[in-house]
């Protein structure tokens, strides 16, 4: 059995339940969450929608279908974001959400302000602390972005977005032959190579058909070496 039809199977178990009960906020909610992971968009916002009628105090209901809205309409993502937190004050991922949103729009203080509460309200939440990392830089407070790099990579050792601010941030404070930016890349380096001998496939016999079997598939893109997080859905 595939992800993609376990994914099936969940949608019409839900759908089932909610014959059955129409009021299932919790089976409502459910359903968007996996028609969301298998890209049915607007089917999502419907069941999230469905669910705030149901449970308007439901903070991850917000937070998620505002991810959703973003792509369309940034103001209804972000007043979804706002009634997110306004139920749960302390709920990080709206937060980050939030600050994604106003670093884009340039609006910096308002950025500041929710990142910072991101972080102090889950200070183990990775994303935030690089994507306040992004803002610092991006304001000029290099230092200050530079340690919030590394308590992302702290956090999350894999994360390849801090690994990258940081190194780039290290060229605005160093010289480039400076050895502190010197070991930084290498051991960037060496990390890096062997996170990518764990995630790639072994290498298939020259000659052989590249799109058949295991290994075919498609890259991912980076978006740019100061990159900050897209928003976070809550599952």
């Amino acid at each position: 059995t595939t992800d993609a039809q376990r994914a099936q199977a969940a949608i019409r178990m839900y759908e089932r339940a909610l014959t059955y009960d129409p009021s299932n906020a919790e089976a409502m909610y459910n359903l968007g969450v996996v028609q969301a992971e298998v890209g049915e968009v607007d089917r999502a916002i419907i069941a999230y929608e469905g669910a705030l009628r149901l449970r308007p105090d439901c903070a991850e209901a917000w937070n998620n279908v505002g991810v959703l809205h973003r792509e369309h309409s940034v103001e209804r993502a972000v007043e979804c974001y706002h009634r997110a937190v306004a139920v749960n004050p302390c709920f990080a991922q709206p937060l980050n959400n939030l600050g994604v949103v106003y670093t884009v729009q340039g609006q910096a203080r308002a950025a500041l302000e929710v990142l910072q509460r991101s972080v102090a309200a889950a200070p183990t939440y990775a994303i935030a602390h690089n994507n306040l990392g992004v803002l610092l830089r991006d304001t000029g407070d290099i230092p200050e972005a530079l340690e919030a790099y590394r308590e992302c990579a702290r956090h999350s050792p894999d994360h390849r977005n801090a690994e990258q601010n940081y190194l780039l941030g290290l060229n605005y404070v160093h010289p480039g032959e400076a050895p502190e930016v010197c070991a930084a890349h290498a051991a960037w380096g060496t990390r890096f190579q062997l996170l990518a001998g764990e995630q790639l496939p072994r290498r298939l016999p020259v000659g052989a058909d590249f799109g058949a079997g295991e290994g075919a598939g498609t890259s991912e893109e980076d978006e740019g070496e100061d990159e900050e997080e897209e928003e976070e859905e809550d599952e």
